[in-house]
Formats: C-alpha cells, sequence, structure tokens
C-alpha cells in the first residue's frame, strides 16, 4: 500500500467511526448523564490504551522521554482529546443534536482554513466560495438558535461548547501529527486527563448508572471513537498525505447528519438551511482532497519509492547512555549494522538502503542520533559536552547492548561518520566494520582549514556562534534547508521538516557543531598525538557531487594515519548518497561487510 493510499484508509476509518458517534451519543445521554457518559468513555478507553502501553514496553517499546516533550505530549493530548470530547457532549446534551453536531464537527472548517492562510496554501476561488459557505452555515445555526419544532431559542451554552469542541479538534489536527509524539502519548494523556477529571465528577453526582445498555454503549463510543478513532485519525496525520487529506474529515457531517435525521432527529427550516450550507462546505472541501494526488512527479533519473518507509522495520524508544532515550528502527536478521545519519536528517534518510541490506541478511538498526529527529536533546553545558561525538558513540554502544549486540558494524554520514569513527576508536572490541561517507576526522579537517575550506564550510563556524544560528534557521527552515520530497522520499522528507521546524531539535543540532569545534576537536587531536588507531576494517566513501575531492585531495591519504585497514572510493552521487545513489551505496557496504 503506498503512503497516500495508507492515510487515506486511516482517515477514512477515523471518519465513518466519528460518523456514528452523534447518533449513538444522543441515545445514552437520553438515559444517563453527560459526567457518567464522559466517565465511562474516557475511562474504558484509557484502560484500553494503558493494556497495549503495557503489553508494548513488555515487548521493547518505550515512550520517549524528556520533560519538555512530556508537556508538550500532555497539552496536544488534553486540549485536543479530552477538551474536544467533554465539549461536544456538553452541546449534545444542551442544544439541539443535529446542530450540535454540525458545528462541532465544522473543525475541518477551521483546520483548512488556517492552512489555506498559511503560505502556500490553497486561496483558489472555489475554496473560498465553500469556506464561506461553510461560515454562512456556522453563522445561521447560531443566529437561529432554534428547538427542533422552531418554537422557542435553545440556550446559548451548548452552542458555545460546540464551537470550542471545533476549535480544540482544529488545533489537534494541525499540532499533533507535527508534534514528534508517539499516537499512544497523546491518547494515553488526553484519555487519562478525562477519566482522572470525570470519573469522581460522575460518581459524586450520585446518579443511577442504569440501564446496562447505555453504560456498555457509552464504554464501547469510548473504545471505538477514542482508541479507535482518534488513534487512525493521529497516524494520518502523520503520514506525508496527512496534511492534504485533513479537509475530507469534513465528510464526518456530511455522513452524521444524514444517519441523525435518518434515524428521527429534526431540525427547524432555519437551522437546516446553516447546516446544509455546512454541508455544502463538506462536500465542496473534502472531495478534491480526496481525489487530489499525493505524490509529486519524480525527477528524471531518481528512483520512486512509493511505499513506506521502513515498512517491514519496528520503531521503538530505547535508552541510550546517560539516560538518553533514542527513537530507534530495527529489522531483519543476521550480522547486525547500525546506520547513522547526519545533519539536518533523521534516520529515515536510510529508508532506501535499510531494506536492501535486510534483503541480503543483515539486521539493521538505524536510530535518531542525540540531539536529532524524535531522539531526546539533553541540557548543553558549557563545553557542550553532551553533544560530542564521544557521549553519541555512548548511545549508541549503550542502545546496541540493549538490543543484544555485543559486536556489531557501524556505518556513518556527515556528523554521523564522526560518532561512527569515535564508537570505532573508544569500543574497538564491540565494532568489527566502519564505513565513514563524506568526511575526514573533525581534527584534520580543521587543521588544514584554509580559505577555500572556510568559504565552502564556513556553516561550522556560523553554527558554533551562540544564538544567532538559531534565530536565522528558524525564522524560514525550508529556506535555510531546502529538500525535495520527491528526491528524498515522501515520508523521509516529511520527517526531516518535522525536526528542521522544531525549535528544540534546530538548538540541539547546533549544538553538535559548537562540540565539534572544542571536546570534538580535542579528543581528535588526543587520539593523533597518541597514535590511535581504528583497527577495525574501514571503509571510507564520498560524492563525486561534493567537495572531499576538491578540499583534500586524496581523501584516503587524510585516513591512513587513522586506520589499519583501509579501502574505498567515489560514489557518483550528491552529498546524500543514501538518497541520490541508494543501490550503488548499498552494494559498496554489502561487498564491504561480506
Amino acid at each position: 500500500m503506498t503512503d497516500g493510499s495508507r492515510a487515506m484508509a486511516y482517515a477514512a476509518g477515523a471518519i465513518v467511526i466519528w460518523s456514528l458517534n452523534a447518533t449513538a451519543g444522543g441515545a445514552v445521554l437520553a438515559e444517563l448523564t453527560v459526567l457518567q457518559v464522559l466517565a465511562l468513555e474516557f475511562g474504558g478507553a484509557f484502560i484500553l490504551l494503558a493494556a497495549v502501553r503495557s503489553i508494548r514496553r513488555h515487548d521493547g517499546g518505550q515512550a520517549p522521554a524528556g520533560h519538555g516533550r512530556r508537556a508538550r505530549v500532555v497539552t496536544i493530548g488534553v486540549v485536543g482529546i479530552t477538551g474536544t470530547i467533554a465539549l461536544q457532549y456538553l452541546a449534545f446534551a444542551t442544544a439541539p443534536l443535529v446542530a450540535a453536531n454540525a458545528i462541532a464537527y465544522a473543525w475541518p472548517l477551521l483546520a483548512a482554513a488556517w492552512t489555506a492562510l498559511a503560505p502556500g496554501g490553497d486561496r483558489s476561488l472555489s475554496a473560498i466560495v465553500f469556506a464561506l459557505a461553510g461560515f454562512a452555515g456556522l453563522i445561521l445555526l447560531l443566529a437561529a438558535r432554534e428547538s427542533p419544532d422552531g418554537s422557542a431559542q435553545v440556550p446559548l451554552l451548548g452552542y458555545v461548547a460546540a464551537i470550542g469542541s471545533a476549535v480544540a479538534m482544529a488545533s489537534y489536527t494541525l499540532t499533533a501529527g507535527k508534534s514528534g509524539a508517539a499516537t499512544s502519548d497523546l491518547l494515553l494523556a488526553g484519555t487519562g486527563a478525562g477519566a482522572l477529571g470525570f470519573i469522581p465528577a460522575a460518581l459524586a453526582e450520585g446518579a443511577p448508572w442504569s440501564p446496562v445498555w447505555a453504560v456498555g454503549l457509552s464504554v464501547g463510543i469510548g473504545v471505538a471513537m477514542l482508541a479507535g478513532g482518534y488513534g487512525l485519525w493521529t497516524v494520518a496525520m502523520a503520514d506525508p498525505a496527512g496534511a492534504r487529506l485533513a479537509p475530507a474529515a469534513y465528510l464526518t457531517p456530511l455522513l452524521s447528519t444524514g444517519l441523525l435525521l435518518a434515524t428521527g432527529e429534526r431540525l427547524s427550516p432555519f437551522a437546516l438551511l446553516g447546516c446544509a450550507l455546512i454541508i455544502l462546505c463538506a462536500a465542496g472541501v473534502a472531495l478534491p482532497a480526496l481525489r487530489r494526488p499525493t505524490h509529486g512527479r519524480p525527477r528524471d533519473g531518481v528512483t520512486r519509492h512509493d511505499g513506506a518507509v521502513f515498512e517491514q522495520f519496528d520503531e521503538a524508544w530505547v535508552d541510550g547512555a546517560d539516560g538518553i532515550t533514542l527513537r530507534v528502527r530495527t529489522g531483519g536478521a543476521g550480522p547486525p549494522v547500525v546506520l547513522l545519519h547526519g545533519h539536518p536528517r533523521t534516520h529515515t534518510t536510510w529508508h532506501r538502503v535499510a531494506p536492501l541490506l535486510v534483503a541480503t541478511g543483515h539486521r539493521v538498526i538505524c536510530p535518531d542520533l542525540r540531539g536529532y529527529g524524535r531522539s531526546a536533546k539533553p541540557r548543553t553545558t558549557a563545553d557542550y559536552s553532551p553533544y560530542s561525538k564521544r557521549a553519541m558513540a555512548r548511545d549508541i554502544l549503550a542502545l546496541m547492548r540493549h538490543l543484544g549486540h555485543e559486536r556489531f558494524a557501524v556505518v556513518g554520514h556527515d556528523r554521523g561518520s564522526y560518532v561512527a569513527a569515535r564508537l570505532a576508536l573508544d569500543a574497538p572490541r564491540a565494532v568489527t566494520h566502519l564505513a565513514v561517507l563524506d568526511s575526514v576526522p573533525i581534527g584534520e579537517a580543521l587543521a588544514r582549514a584554509d580559505a577555500r575550506f572556510a568559504a565552502a564550510w564556513w556553516h561550522w563556524f556560523f553554527f558554533a556562534q551562540p544564538d544567532v544560528p538559531e534565530r536565522a534557521i528558524l525564522s524560514d527552515p525550508d529556506a535555510w534547508y531546502g529538500g525535495d520530497p520527491d528526491r528524498m522520499g515522501a515520508e523521509n522528507h516529511v520527517d526531516y521538516q518535522r525536526a528542521i521546524r522544531d525549535p528544540a531539535t534546530v538548538r540541539a543540532m547546533l549544538e553538535d557543531y559548537r562540540a565539534g569545534l572544542g571536546v570534538d576537536r580535542a579528543a581528535d587531536d588526543a587520539d593523533r598525538a597518541a597514535d590511535r588507531r581504528i583497527t577495525c576494517p574501514t571503509l571510507v566513501l564520498w560524492s563525486t557531487q561534493d567537495d572531499m575531492e576538491e578540499l583534500y585531495g586524496d581523501v584516503l591519504a587524510v585516513w591512513r594515519p587513522w586506520t589499519v585497514d583501509l579501502r574505498g572510493g567515489p560514489i557518483e552521487s550528491g552529498h546524500h548518497m543514501a538518497e541520490d545513489a541508494p543501490h550503488e551505496l548499498a552494494e559498496q557496504l554489502v561487498s564491504f561487510l561480506g
């Protein structure tokens, strides 16, 4: 299944589940209080999700650590899940069900409007017309506030709650997929907060918990809507096609309103007109989104990979050194090899190479380095040693031991190659083979630095400055780093963009460079003075379209004093050879690893 069709399937599953919510919710609210329904829904969903988390942890999975990340996860979960459902059911209980449902499920309109206002958003005439129709429908419903028979005005509370629910869900859609948080973390935070708040409140009411079918259905709604619907939607929004599919959720009011009316719910004519306008907007916004291609046209000469990245790999969060938690993908069976990415990529840069190594009989481990991607980002120190290559190498050694590998091969690209080389120097008994791509040792690069190096690699020195590079990069990350989704692969591009747009990740990546000019160079210089060498077989590869030969001439000659068993050569590729020339790179690695 391609990434676009998979996202569409997840989104469609969520839409179907949510479309049944108002009808089922109206039925249980006729028998139980709002607090009872919310307590049962959140309690049932939380128990299920906690049980699943416990099983997955027992199997080795682990959620990301870090107080900053945890606070962000809790905020998104509480606002987007607890807030959405609590306000929605308050609206269901206090306003006409059809009107409350239509307003609460106007959140895709709010999300689409926000997206349209962003740079590059859809501002076509048709999109504007449909959006205006949707907002006009909302205004009509709010202006009418009529009871179903049109005889009296309904209090404003239910309508305000429905609007609040829509705003909360729109914020969830816009933030959840980009948060870098695991789906289970968001769902546990939201359902846990709801259970903690509503179960004691419902018990304090003293209302009878009957009939039994209403209690059971409330639990079922929670499990289906919260664990199922939110889970599918969160995964869909994290997919590369997710942002484009978000408006498709506007099929929810279309389907749910039709179901409500078919089961006997009524609405006054004036309010019905408002619902009709919202449904018109739903069809106009949602259907084009479902038809829109989810992949761009590939460049000539670039292999297109539509399949999901690391489809046969497991993803987990594993403790490295110093309590640092690393995000890691693992797959395959055989001699282990760990692949280390460079700046500003994440482990997904290997998505084309990793399956090729697995196919040749290797177990492949691809982590996000500390500070990068979704791995932990420790506080730095005056000498930046938490981001030294020695600290990162300790992470990889601890990770591999955790996975049961005492000896393994390591491949590093760009900044990852410095970590790989440091690991081979510091833990020679652990590393069986070392491959470094597009690099020479940091100490060698700085010792040879001249005007050409300063002109080509000026970013080393700019990134080492305090605060200024963060402000420059975060003002426009896309302009600073670039990145072509067709060339990189769509899902790899999404993971990369999530990283370069996150202030904490950008700062941590820069700390890597700050450590490079200080503690890392000092470590290299000490090794060179002591004539310490890499004792395992070493492969050095460099891309012909990069500047390694221009700067260093004979690249192998630079590495020779550092090794006892050296080989290597150029690869016809751009700098990111794992993305540009995956088959050529994999052939070289397989031949080297044996």
